[in-house]
Parts: C-alpha cells; sequence; structure tokens
C-alpha cells in the first residue's frame, strides 16, 4: 500500500541514490588512473599496488559481475513467468504461444549480448589486479591480448550506444512502438512546416 501510493517518489529517489553511488565509486579511480612517459597517449593504470588491485576487483564486482548476474536472474524470471503465464479467461492458443516465444527469444538475446559484451572487460580488470601489470606492460608482451584487451573496453564502453539497438533489432514491440512515434513526429513537422507555409503567404499577399 505504501509503495503504490509513492511509488513516483521511491523510484526518483532510488534513481538517485544510484547515480550518486555511481558516481562516488568512479572517484578513486582518478587517483591511480594516468599515463606513462613512454606512451603519453594510452590511458592505463601506471603503478597497480594492493590498494589498486583491491579498487580494480571492487570495480569488476560492482560494474559487471553484478549487473549481469541481476540482469541474468531477472530475465530468467520473466521467462519463467511468460512460459507459465495465461490471461484470464484465455486458453493457451498458437498465437498466445508464438508471441510468447518471440518475446522469450529477445529476452534471451537481449541478456546474452549484454553478458557476451561485457565480460571481456571485466576480466581485464581482475588480470590486471591479479597480475598488477599496466596495459603497457602487456602490449610489451603480446600485443594480440592488448588488441583483444582494447577491443572489449570500447564494447564495453559502447554498451550506452548498443542497448537501444538492440533492443530494436530483438523486440518487435519496441521497434513498432518508436516507428509510430517517429512517423507522428514527422506528420507534426509537416503540419507545422505547411502553416508557417500558408503565414508567409498570407503576410506577403497583404503587404
Amino acid at each position: 500500500m505504501f509503495y503504490r501510493r509513492h511509488k513516483k517518489r521511491i523510484l526518483i529517489i532510488s534513481e538517485m541514490i544510484i547515480l550518486m553511488l555511481s558516481t562516488l565509486a568512479t572517484i578513486p579511480a582518478i587517483f591511480f588512473t594516468g599515463i606513462e612517459k613512454q606512451d603519453t597517449k594510452l590511458c592505463d593504470f601506471p603503478h597497480i599496488t594492493s590498494i589498486v588491485s583491491f579498487c580494480l576487483i571492487i570495480y569488476a564486482i560492482l560494474f559487471y559481475i553484478l549487473p549481469t548476474t541481476t540482469i541474468a536472474i531477472l530475465y530468467w524470471q520473466i521467462i519463467k513467468h511468460q512460459r507459465r503465464y495465461v490471461r484470464p479467461g484465455q486458453s493457451s492458443l498458437p498465437q498466445n504461444d508464438t508471441r510468447k516465444r518471440k518475446l522469450i527469444k529477445a529476452l534471451i538475446k537481449i541478456s546474452l549480448t549484454y553478458v557476451l559484451s561485457t565480460w571481456p572487460h571485466c576480466l581485464l580488470l581482475i588480470v590486471l589486479a591479479i597480475t598488477q601489470k599496466s596495459l603497457l606492460q602487456i602490449r610489451y608482451q603480446s600485443f594480440a591480448i592488448f588488441l583483444l584487451a582494447m577491443v572489449g573496453l570500447s564494447v564495453t564502453t559502447s554498451m550506452t550506444v548498443f542497448n537501444p539497438i538492440l533492443c530494436f533489432k530483438f523486440d518487435a514491440n519496441i521497434a513498432r512502438r518508436v516507428s509510430k512515434i517517429l512517423s507522428k513526429r514527422r506528420f507534426l513537422v509537416r503540419d507545422i512546416s505547411t502553416v508557417s507555409v500558408t503565414v508567409s503567404v498570407r503576410t506577403s499577399k497583404v503587404s
């Protein structure tokens, strides 16, 4: 009852707390992130001490292991619910089963894509913490591993851009809804442009 009354306020406060915690958690990285003289264009962890290793492991847990585990558990619960759920007063029709299968496939593809695309950077943080070697040292030892690390970092940091694309790709309902919104905006812009043209024509005639 309390949650229903204050649902909006609780969600806003929760989002603000998550935003503040995520911002505060990244502040320690400012003190041990830097560059080395051999390559001033590479953002690296030049001196990985025991404290830095501890911070890297905490980052791997907070930003990758916990989110991916939470997403996997929640999506699995949704999939289980969709498999068992039948609307009241409706039998299990072939159309409903087809929709359920499509939704379940979309959820599995989205969750797997997120997990598989973020684990390389998580593994990189753990490797750096255990070996206490910088990215520059890894590049000198094996350029192939360094290249994979950079690709993993780029993919992970680009997930905010890839997430909407994944939803459009794997969820037909979202893609259909977005196309409707965009088409409405196109018509709105077209109507505004026609109104402005007619107004300009009338004013020119009056003058």
